[in-house]
């Protein structure tokens, strides 16, 4: 016969591992709208603001970029119910790449005077912008 302490440890354990998954999905979604907010201000303020400068490969390589950003928003959109973080690792790096690269144009094409450096810490997930923290992609 089973023990009644043996239903009340399981039915904890039930409990953590329910609150726990509930946790991780409240961050996974959490990031997430972080990220498309990041998207949209970076295709706002740097991406809008250089696309019609550019022809050849620095066209090629922005649209590019954009479209593997896009890729995998709509990944993760298509399969939310089994995307994971992974996924959004995936896309935070995408968004780093148009950010990167979108801020270097408008440097040199003087779209802002006041843009000196911008640099990303990988052991940080964070992009600087004049040595100021400006976007966090963990």
């Amino acid at each position: 016969m089973i023990k009644p302490l043996y239903w009340v440890k399981m039915h904890l354990k039930n409990e953590r591992s329910r609150a726990q998954s509930h946790a991780a999905i409240e961050r996974f979604n959490e990031r997430l709208v972080r990220l498309r907010n990041i998207q949209n201000i970076i295709a706002t303020e740097f991406v809008d603001e250089v696309i019609e400068e550019l022809h050849g490969k620095e066209a090629q390589k922005i649209l590019s970029y954009i479209d593997e950003m896009q890729f995998w928003n709509n990944e993760i959109e298509e399969n939310i119910e089994i995307a994971n973080n992974s996924y959004l690792s995936k896309y935070a790096t995408r968004i780093k790449n148009v950010a990167l690269y979108s801020i270097k144009l408008c440097k040199k094409y003087n779209k802002y005077t006041d843009i000196e450096t911008i640099e990303y810490i990988a052991k940080e997930k964070m992009i600087y912008l004049n040595g100021n923290e400006y976007y966090y992609l963990g």
